[in-house]
């Protein structure tokens, strides 16, 4: 009876050892494969990241070229506005002394019609040399 005991404990210790055994070698198995799976996917995460940032910067480098040409489009724009006031007010002057000018030579031949008028009308109060009159 003893015996018996004796042989169903070191049986039940026996099966005990390999559950045991077989467990471990589950569970190691087990957790081999949650080590690569954890490996594939810290490799696509940096993947993505990697993948992610050069786009992100390629946006960035890209916004900070558009800025740049957008300012030199904005210097290039009141480099032009600004010749462009000099060659109208360099215009402008130009057409303001033409115009007084043109007045100037309205004024002159306005008197010298009106002086040759007089000489029609009055011929000998014109002339000094005049001794007919």
């Amino acid at each position: 009876m003893i015996e018996d005991e004796l042989t169903r404990t070191r049986l039940q210790k026996d099966s005990a050892l390999r559950d045991k055994t077989s467990i471990e070698a589950k569970l190691t198995r087990e957790l081999e494969e949650w080590r690569v799976r954890a490996e594939e996917l810290a490799d696509y995460s940096e993947e993505q990241v990697s993948k992610y940032g050069v786009r992100e910067e390629r946006r960035r480098a890209d916004g900070r070229e558009e800025r740049l040409r957008a300012w030199d489009v904005i210097v290039e724009q009141e480099r032009i506005a600004e010749r462009w006031k000099r060659e109208l007010e360099s215009t402008v002057t130009a057409y303001e002394a033409q115009v007084k000018k043109l007045k100037k030579d309205n004024r002159l031949l306005k008197q010298g019609i009106t002086e040759l008028q007089a000489r029609l009308e009055y011929p000998c109060y014109h002339s000094a040399e005049s001794t007919q009159c």
